[in-house]
């Protein structure tokens, strides 16, 4: 990641880029100071912790077909998230007879922690890059998936 940022930005254009990794289910507040010290830096804000400034969005990108992990990133989710804040969620499914076990995802989301889901964006214009298995249908593997979670103030802690 630190390439990629490096390459599209080598001249140092845009100093508030931070690339350092995050172990979902660990604490988030080193995720949390970044958000600050760049508000502050941006902003001359120096809001002490009672107002402190969380993420309005996060994106999360093939990231659902790790079943195991869904209540740790979840977590990381909603102490990142402002009160109303967004999950925009992008996948596929990567094995199709799991296909349940990765919606499961959203109902932990809406029933664990509170987030609805505003919006469901399918499309199936994509070719596969591994190839068709007999087992598959061809558009479930095929298929991206764009779900829009919202975190609304009367849930949020």
């Amino acid at each position: 990641m630190k390439k990629n940022v490096n390459f599209n930005y080598p001249n140092d254009e845009y100093k508030n880029v931070n690339v350092f990794g995050h172990l979902w289910g660990d604490d988030v507040q080193n995720l949390i100071k970044v958000i600050q010290n760049n508000e502050n830096e941006f902003n001359n804000n120096n809001n002490d912790d009672s107002e402190r400034e969380l993420y309005d969005l996060i994106l999360l990108a093939d990231c659902v077909f790790f079943h195991s992990e869904h209540k740790k990133l979840l977590q990381n989710c909603y102490d990142c998230l402002n009160k109303d804040g967004i999950c925009l969620v992008s996948f596929s499914h990567h094995q199709p007879a799991l296909k349940e076990r990765d919606l499961n995802f959203f109902t932990i989301a809406k029933n664990d922690f509170g987030f609805n889901i505003i919006e469901k964006i399918t499309t199936n214009e994509f070719e596969l890059i591994h190839g068709e298995t007999d087992h598959d249908n061809p558009n479930t593997r095929r298929s991206v998936y764009l779900y829009v979670l919202q975190l609304t103030k009367e849930q949020n802690k």
